[in-house]
């Protein structure tokens, strides 16, 4: 991993525990925030346990925020999360675009994506940043120069 850290559940019990690699796209959470427990070695906690700030991450700072509104709205029921089966086929879907994901600029897009889709859940209109569905340009002007881990 580029950061090096690796996460460690230990106290979880192996249904619930979270077990991936370094991703964009994570198994068993919706929004990859809330668990469904969508692997069959895996339980379903309900939609009652949540994992923050876990996947690969472009945007950290602004998604961790952004992660946080959404749990927080969840919980106190002003964002509404459909039903199990939606969930985990959204899970599913959004794992198997993962494969996809096989330069940065595929990467950028698709955490921008994740961002807009948070922010279309809870109704947050404040500008990300991204235009048109397009990566931010400052990070499109900054891989002219640099490369990503």
């Amino acid at each position: 991993l580029c950061t090096g850290y690796k996460h460690s559940f230990p106290f979880m019990p192996n249904s619930l525990n979270l077990q991936c690699g370094n991703e964009y796209n994570l198994p068993n959470l919706y929004r990859n925030l809330q668990w469904y427990g969508a692997d069959k070695d895996k339980a379903d906690a309900g939609g009652n346990l949540f994992y923050m700030a876990m996947q690969n991450q472009i945007y950290t700072y602004t998604m961790f925020s952004m992660q946080a509104r959404w749990v927080v709205s969840v919980i106190k029921g002003v964002v509404e999360v459909p039903d199990r089966k939606v969930c985990v086929a959204d899970i599913e879907e959004k794992c198997e675009r993962e494969r996809d994901l096989t330069d940065s600029y595929k990467m950028i897009q698709s955490q921008t994506d994740y961002m807009k889709q948070l922010a279309a859940d809870l109704g947050y209109n404040e500008n990300l940043d991204c235009s048109q569905n397009s990566c931010p340009s400052f990070v499109l002007n900054w891989l002219g120069v640099q490369w990503l881990c």
